[in-house]
């Protein structure tokens, strides 16, 4: 695998967990 497209995929995974988690405090 292409360490920048590991990357990129991990920061991807990262910023999307990062905003549900956002979204799941707001709610709260």
């Amino acid at each position: 695998m292409d360490s920048t497209t590991f990357g990129a995929n991990a920061f991807d995974f990262v910023s999307a967990t990062g905003s549900m988690l956002l979204t799941k405090a707001k709610s709260l």
